[in-house]
């Protein structure tokens, strides 16, 4: 049974990451086949899991109030069964990343998956449209899928300044993840990358193994000179393509337009909200000729769940992340971890990542649990030196 969950454990995780990918390889009803038995070999961990302890209240809380709005607004979704789904994915998702002991083993597995996936990207013919060079991964949004990568990155340069890898691994990992950036072409993604090698490098500076580990700072800031040199050289179309991207705002504004849109349906909904997943729905039932078709989503993690789920799921929404930062900060234990949510969670600024699976991995990573199973091996190694 062990070796069946490990080898679902890898399969979810890939999956998550290249969901599109995996529907045009296996067909329609591959993730809900897979996700499936992911919950019923897990099943053990819904037990396990400890609901209302400090620092999963706040989950429970904002899946409870989930569950209701979309019982509240059964009447008012286009399709009722895929927002019960997702709820039901989250769950599941959250409770076992939190609780899984496998956790190092899990990040490797996400950069096994995301380096697919900006391979596939990279290597793919065709763009996300016509009279576009803009290409996406094994996730169908290239927004979505520099989320991704932005993830990877956090990832990869976690594990190196821990000492886990090596930098020539470390250096391949990470240009075929800026190559991707660059494809996908995404102008909020390339902000928050510089955000994220900026917050990752002045973490380690200031860190206190700073001085033993000097070498290895040095080390990669020479290897990613000589990256941008490299990509410079090689992707001179690609990055030409890129930066014409940010002469035009017109996408900023329509995004404007659409959250005053939210404000005025979650008015209307003020305490449970419209309903988890109906943020498009209701901004296409009330507002159809004024905002274009693209832009109806809330591109916004924040607005998206004041809007959906209202007062009374933001509040343990907002709780949760303040307390995922805060570990992010505090905790030595999951420092990879917090570089890996800083991404995604940045990109949530401009994109709607609210019940998107791969962002509540983020999330369950950065978990006490794995504290306290980081201290607990420490703790045998040690025994077993003194032995």
């Amino acid at each position: 049974m062990e070796f069946v969950k490990r080898i679902l454990l890898h399969l979810i995780v890939f999956q998550t990451f290249n969901d599109n990918l995996m529907v045009d390889l296996f067909g329609e009803n591959v993730l809900k086949f897979t996700l499936g038995l992911f919950l019923v070999v897990n099943i053990g961990a819904f037990f396990s899991f400890r609901y209302l302890e400090r620092g999963n209240a706040s989950f429970s809380l904002f899946l409870v109030v989930s569950f209701l709005s979309w019982a509240l607004n059964f009447n008012n979704y286009l399709e009722q069964s895929s927002p019960l789904i997702t709820l039901i994915s989250i769950l599941g998702y959250y409770v076992i990343f939190s609780v899984i002991r496998l956790h190092r083993e899990v990040i490797f597995s996400i950069l096994a998956a995301l380096i697919v996936s900006s391979l596939y990207c990279i290597f793919r013919d065709e763009s996300i449209a016509e009279l576009t060079l803009r290409k996406t991964g094994g996730t169908g949004d290239p927004n979505e899928f520099s989320a991704t990568v932005l993830l990877g990155i956090g990832a990869i340069l976690g594990l190196y300044f821990e000492g886990r890898i090596r930098l020539l691994f470390t250096m391949l990992v990470f240009s075929i993840f800026v190559v991707a950036l660059l494809m996908a072409a995404s102008k909020s993604a390339f902000v928050v990358l510089v955000v994220v090698m900026l917050y990752i490098l002045r973490n380690t500076f200031l860190s206190r193994r700073f001085l033993e580990r000097k070498k290895v700072f040095y080390r990669f800031l020479i290897g990613i000179v000589l990256l941008l040199v490299v990509v410079s050289v090689n992707f001179i179309d690609t990055i030409r393509f890129f930066f014409e991207r940010f002469e035009t705002n017109d996408t900023g504004f329509d995004r404007l337009r659409t959250w005053e849109a939210g404000y005025v349906v979650f008015s209307d909904n003020i305490l449970f909200g419209v309903g988890p997943n109906n943020f498009s729905n209701m901004i296409n039932r009330f507002f159809l000729g004024s905002i274009d078709k693209g832009a109806r989503e809330a591109h916004n993690v924040f607005i998206k769940v004041i809007v959906e789920t209202g007062i009374f799921g933001s509040v343990p929404f907002f709780v949760l992340i303040f307390s995922k930062l805060r570990l992010m900060i505090t905790s030595k234990e999951l420092k990879t971890q917090g570089f890996m949510l800083l991404g995604p969670l940045l990109m949530g600024l401009s994109l709607s990542l609210t019940f998107e699976k791969y962002f509540w991995i983020a999330l369950a990573m950065i978990s006490p649990n794995l504290i306290s199973t980081v201290n607990e091996k420490k703790k045998n190694n040690t025994s077993h030196t003194s032995a």
